[in-house]
């Protein structure tokens, strides 16, 4: 039990260490999700995430993959939220068209926020698996320098919450990368399987 002691409190900090600074990285998203205006694809990624999860209409934003804007639009579900009518015109004025109706005839201040934190959860989940991916590699200490970068770098923090597919893209490829190095310094029937489903995520 003595020689597992160092270990169990070692473990601990690092635990702990890693959620301050996803915290502190959080926060930052939270700030910046509340203070920066609207983007101009924002409106329409997130109402085409709304029109997925309350009509399966799937043809709005065609030209973009639906996973970042139903985690958008998820926390909007419970909220009465009035819809623009939907004109019959060419897709693509009518997504952003629409979208900037959606927003501003609601309270815009609130959805883009509520959408933004989701997508923040990308971020985060990014930052966690740089961690991770450092820490198998080359110990806690690189590991430690890499989120701690990350947590502060000024890009993420700016795109980081923002209803956009970036960071979600810069995620799926960071896992679909990483897991199959992973996956060729060790191969493993377990390791191909989390492989292939970082690559799935990635598309």
């Amino acid at each position: 039990m003595e020689t597992q002691k160092p270990t169990d409190s070692r473990r601990i900090l690092v635990v702990a260490g890693v959620l301050l600074l996803l915290a502190a990285m959080a926060t930052q998203l939270a700030l910046s999700a509340r203070r920066q205006s609207q983007t101009f694809d924002e409106g329409a990624h997130i109402f085409s995430g709304y029109r997925y999860w309350k009509n399966f209409d799937y043809g709005f934003n065609p030209e973009h993959p639906p996973l970042v804007k139903l985690i958008a639009a998820l926390p909007l579900l419970g909220l009465p939220l009035r819809t623009p009518p939907i004109p019959d015109a060419d897709f693509k004025m009518l997504e952003f068209r629409t979208g900037r109706d959606f927003l501003y005839g609601n309270d815009a201040i609130a959805i883009l926020f509520r959408a933004r934190m989701a997508v923040a959860s990308f971020t985060l989940c990014l930052a966690l698996c740089i961690f991770l991916f450092a820490r198998s590699m080359w110990g806690d200490g690189p590991a430690f320098l890499a989120l701690g970068l990350f947590a502060f770098d000024p890009n993420f923090l700016a795109h980081g919450a923002l209803v956009t597919t970036d960071i979600a893209v810069t995620l799926g490829i960071f896992l679909g990368v990483g897991s199959f190095y992973l996956y060729w310094k060790k191969p493993t029937a377990w390791r191909l399987v989390c492989a292939g489903l970082a690559a799935a995520l990635c598309l």
